[in-house]
């Protein structure tokens, strides 16, 4: 418990960090889809439980041993799992969009997730965020930690396919 409590205030500050406003420094050719942030307009995720994004099953194929547990971190409404080496966490940000995602020391390159643009955001200390754009102002952010002991991207990309068909 004292672990993921730990976590989730490391996975908060990432997803805190990933929710300033600007843009974001990418180094890649493919073209951004995401447009500024529209607070206030509804958006494909704001009625979404985060939990649904990732079944137990799904979660435990990813290495996950816990039941998932709901809590607002940083901006994001988020269902966080732990494992032996590392922890996870799927954010709904209903209102920033990948504009939204800020380098904040963190190498950010565009990727592709299934159908959605997206960006992954990893620091080189263990952490590994990938931001799956939903619409111009929402997003789903799937953080990662392996606090050093395991890199934490291959999971980060593996649960992000795992949610990405859930929000088309």
């Amino acid at each position: 418990m004292k672990r993921l409590v730990v976590l989730a205030g490391l996975l908060g500050a990432t997803l805190l960090a990933a929710a300033g406003c600007g843009e974001s420094v990418a180094p890649s050719a493919s073209p951004s889809s995401s447009a500024p942030s529209s607070a206030g307009k509804d958006t494909p995720l704001d009625s979404r439980d985060p939990c649904s994004l990732l079944s137990q099953s799904e979660a435990a194929s990813a290495g996950a041993t816990s039941q998932p547990q709901r809590k607002k971190v940083g901006t994001a409404d988020s269902c966080l799992f732990s494992a032996k080496d590392l922890s996870m966490i799927v954010g709904i940000q209903a209102n920033v969009g990948l504009a939204g995602l800020q380098p904040n020391g963190r190498r950010i390159t565009d990727t592709k997730v299934g159908g959605h643009e997206a960006k992954l955001a990893a620091d080189g200390l263990g952490n590994c965020l990938i931001a799956i754009g939903v619409s111009g102002s929402s997003r789903v952010d799937v953080a990662v930690t392996g606090g050093g002991k395991v890199d934490p991207c291959p999971v980060a990309v593996q649960v992000a396919q795992l949610v990405e068909p859930k929000l088309r």
